[in-house]
């Protein structure tokens, strides 16, 4: 089990929907749940990367606003997020995650998106090998 697939379980009761799709070796997940489960969430991702963080490398950022843009047009708002970036160095896996509380621009009804990309053979340190 990837680690996207692992982190989309332990969630699982958190979700209002849940999708993990495969290409090749590359894992893509999403998650969505109601906008009171963000702090559990951020929580929950900060305490498994921090697990991790023995093995590799974490990267946290956080996002205080921001907007998407689908096809030259707006339509949604972020109103807060993180941006995490895992790289376990043994098993060269690259993770990069995306936490958001995002609203609707039309209709005001807010939630919470975590995306998840992940790469089990990233070759970023293909020359240790």
């Amino acid at each position: 089990m990837s680690l996207s697939e692992d982190i989309l379980k332990e969630l699982e009761s958190l979700a209002r929907e849940k999708k993990i799709r495969h290409y090749r070796d590359y894992v893509s997940a999403s998650l969505f749940s109601k906008a009171e489960n963000y702090k559990a969430i951020e929580q929950h991702i900060e305490e498994k990367l921090g697990k991790l963080s023995g093995e590799g490398e974490v990267i946290a950022i956080k996002i205080d606003s921001g907007k998407v843009i689908d096809t030259g047009k707006e339509s949604f708002l972020i109103l807060r997020g993180r941006i995490f970036e895992y790289y376990q160095y043994k098993e060269m896996v690259s993770l990069f995650l995306r936490l958001y509380h995002i609203k609707d621009r039309v209709t005001e009804r807010d939630w919470i998106a975590l995306y998840i990309d992940e790469n089990p053979s990233t070759p970023w340190w293909s020359e240790n090998r």
